[in-house]
């Protein structure tokens, strides 16, 4: 008699993250439109253009940045009319020296609402998630061959595997410079914006065969007694 045995597979994975993606905004407020549309077109032209050198003096360290969304409003406040814009950027980090440093230099009354997301480089995701999937596979065969032994069964093969299921922790914040102000008046200081630990979690579903003891250990013998009479002489019987 076959038992089927279903049971979870799982397996966990933290280290320090290896990508962050910098948001921030460049905003300006003002009484005259065309003053305040001109201010932010040159605060946006500037910032990209510095990225943008940042780039090519080191192109594995980040990647291009892109403007993400800009906005325009208009209010009547008591004094008169208000006009405000806005810009979204969001830039790509591998290096987080390089990162804070950049973003240390950046004028505060623009640069705006900063906030980092730490991930893991997709390189790395591929080989986490194949890695953990082999683990997770083998805690399922412990489990069931634990439940099996428990029955007084053995397993005997893997009915179904269903496909892993991955799960990412994911690490917003906002940035908060001050805790580094001060810190480019020292040239010899080496500070940088410390990413956080990415979990990564493997869940499978893994359905197995099994038999009584009994029943198993005698189909084990009589499938090597039968390999082993094929392989006889004329002279062996």
């Amino acid at each position: 008699m076959v038992t089927d045995i279903s049971v979870y597979g799982r397996a966990v994975d933290s280290r320090v993250a290896d990508r962050a993606q910098l948001r921030f905004q460049v905003s300006r407020w003002g009484r005259e439109w065309d003053t305040t549309h001109e201010t932010v077109k040159v605060a946006i032209a500037s910032v990209m253009e510095t990225l943008d050198r940042l780039l090519i003096d080191h192109p594995r360290a980040l990647e291009e940045p892109y403007i993400a969304q800009i906005c325009q409003k208009s209010w009547i406040d008591d004094i008169g009319t208000a006009y405000s814009e806005s810009a979204d950027v969001s830039v790509f980090f591998n290096d987080f020296q390089l990162m804070t440093a950049w973003i240390l230099t950046q004028p505060n009354e623009m640069f705006r609402n900063h906030t980092i997301e730490w991930s893991l480089s997709q390189a790395l995701r591929d080989e986490i998630s194949i890695a953990l999937s082999v683990q997770a596979v083998r805690d399922a065969r412990r489990k069931a061959e634990i439940f099996a032994t428990a029955a007084g069964l053995a397993i005997t093969g893997m009915q179904t595997l269903e496909d892993p299921y991955t799960a990412e922790s994911e690490q917003p914040g906002l940035l908060d410079t001050t805790e580094y102000s001060g810190a480019l008046d020292d040239p010899s200081s080496e500070i940088a914006i410390a990413p956080t630990t990415i979990t990564t979690e493997v869940r499978i579903v893994a359905h197995f065969s099994a038999e009584p003891e009994s029943e198993h250990t005698a189909y084990t013998q009589s499938a090597q007694y039968t390999q082993h009479r094929t392989g006889a002489s004329f002279f062996d019987s």
